[in-house]
This record gives structure tokens, C-alpha cells and sequence, in this order.
């Protein structure tokens, strides 16, 4: 068994709909019903790869299959680049004319190194905010949505009670895009034990832990919280095509080989 975390678009079975989600980085954020992450819709940021299009064309696909209707940018705002061949997409449009959109920039450094930060505090209250008080499904993502959003959708994720486990796998998944993006639990162990103060792989509790984090640091009340977790807990209208695979179940030849 060999890991390989540069792939070519011949490495993905295109009729595999596992193979759709880690190509794309599409997937649901774990404990949620209605938040998704994944790729930026329509930046460029790894053109040199031969993937670049078909994972462009899969998040849009995304945005389509599950009906999204409000979007989570954690790169600050960015238009589309003509000269990179970028188009702001149809459903992007739509979503910035009903104003559902949120752009926030999350430094790199601050989610890993400084999450304890007042900085990384209120950009957690205005995502926690901006979802309580607008249409779901929601669809969240920096560049790769690898770092930043990895990040964030753990903190959502833990609130909303999913475990360390499932947090800690969803987060590795964004090496099977194979654009040489390799993330390691033990970095986001770290990120979430300098933010908590104790160490989340040890916490019989997470959600509770988190939660009282929160609480005590004037982020969110109970209220909002409790606001939070039942606007992620309605699933989408638009019923699961089968489209996309979030759950690593090959139909392929599984090409992609994993420890």
C-alpha cells in the first residue's frame, strides 16, 4: 500500500462518486446536516495540475446537487481572473445578489499557531452568526479547503458533537486530492489544544468542551450556540443523488491506494 499526494487526472475514476469527493475536496462537515466544505468554486490556485478544471466543474456541481444557498469564504473577497481563466459562476452571482455570501480573511498562521486569538474569537462569532441568521445549506471554504477551513469545520464540527475521530479523519481527507497537500492530525491536535487548553483527543466530551470554551470566552451564549447546532441539523431539500461519496467507498479499481 503506497501513499501518493500528487495525482494526475488519469489517478480518479470520474464515474466513481468517491473519487468525485476527494478530486473536489467536497464533503459534509461531520455532526452537521447542511454545511459543506471543500475547494474554492472558481479560483485557480493549483493550474498546474491537470485536475484543476474538473475539480472547479465538480465544487460547482456540488453547489448545484445540494441546493446550497449561502457561502462561507474564508479568503477574504476575490473576484475571477480573466487572465487566469477564472469565471465567477452563475450560482456565486446569485448567492452575492441575495446577500448570503460572508468573506472573512483567516490568516494561515492565526488558525494553527493563534487560535486562541481575538482575532480567530470573532471570526468564529461572525461565521456562528452569519449561518444562524441566513438560508441553508452552506458550503464553506478558503483557497484549497485545506487549512482555514480545515480549522474552522473542526470547531463547527465539535460544537455540533461530532467526535475527535471523525474530526480528525475528516481533516486528513484533504491529502486524497493529490495536489501535494499533506495534513496530519497531530498539526490540528495542536491548533485545538492551544485554543482549549487541553488536548481534544483526550476529551471524553469534545462538544462539551468546546462549547464551554465558547461560553467563557464571550464568542457565543448558550442561546447561540444551541441556534447554531439546529440550523446545521436541517438537512438540505434536494435529496442525495449519490452523486458524490463522502464516505471513501471505492467502485473503482481503487487506483488511489491509503494506508
Amino acid at each position: 500500500t503506497q501513499l501518493v499526494f500528487k495525482k494526475s487526472l488519469s489517478d480518479f475514476d470520474l464515474n466513481c462518486p468517491a473519487c468525485r469527493a476527494d478530486i473536489s475536496n467536497v464533503r459534509l462537515v461531520p455532526g452537521t446536516k447542511c454545511l459543506f466544505r471543500g475547494y474554492n468554486p472558481f479560483k485557480r490556485s493549483k493550474a498546474e495540475f491537470d485536475t484543476e478544471d474538473e475539480r472547479l466543474r465538480l465544487v460547482q456541481k456540488a453547489y448545484e446537487l445540494y441546493g446550497i444557498r449561502s457561502d462561507i469564504t474564508l479568503n477574504g473577497y476575490e473576484g475571477a481572473s480573466v487572465a487566469a481563466g477564472e469565471t465567477l459562476p452563475d450560482v456565486i452571482k446569485n448567492i452575492e445578489k441575495e446577500d448570503n455570501r460572508l468573506c472573512i480573511n483567516i490568516d494561515y498562521n492565526l488558525v494553527y499557531f493563534h487560535p486562541d486569538a481575538v482575532d480567530f474569537s470573532c471570526a468564529m462569532r461572525n461565521i456562528a452568526l452569519f449561518i444562524i441568521s441566513h438560508p441553508g445549506p452552506f458550503y464553506i471554504h478558503c483557497r484549497l479547503g485545506s487549512d482555514r477551513t480545515g480549522v474552522t469545520c473542526a470547531v463547527l464540527a465539535a460544537l455540533c458533537g461530532a467526535s475527535w475521530k471523525e474530526i480528525a479523519y475528516d481533516y486528513e481527507r484533504t491529502s486524497n486530492m493529490g495536489i501535494t497537500e499533506y495534513r496530519n492530525r497531530r498539526l490540528l491536535q495542536y491548533s485545538l489544544t492551544k485554543m482549549l487548553g487541553r488536548n481534544p483527543a483526550d476529551s471524553k466530551d469534545l462538544a462539551h468542551l468546546v462549547q464551554s470554551y465558547f461560553i467563557k470566552e464571550n464568542i457565543l451564549t448558550m442561546a447561540e450556540i444551541k441556534s447554531l447546532i439546529d440550523k446545521l441539523l436541517v438537512p438540505p431539500k434536494k435529496k442525495e443523488t449519490g452523486y458524490f461519496d463522502f464516505t471513501e467507498n471505492h467502485i473503482c479499481a481503487k487506483k488511489n491506494a491509503r494506508i
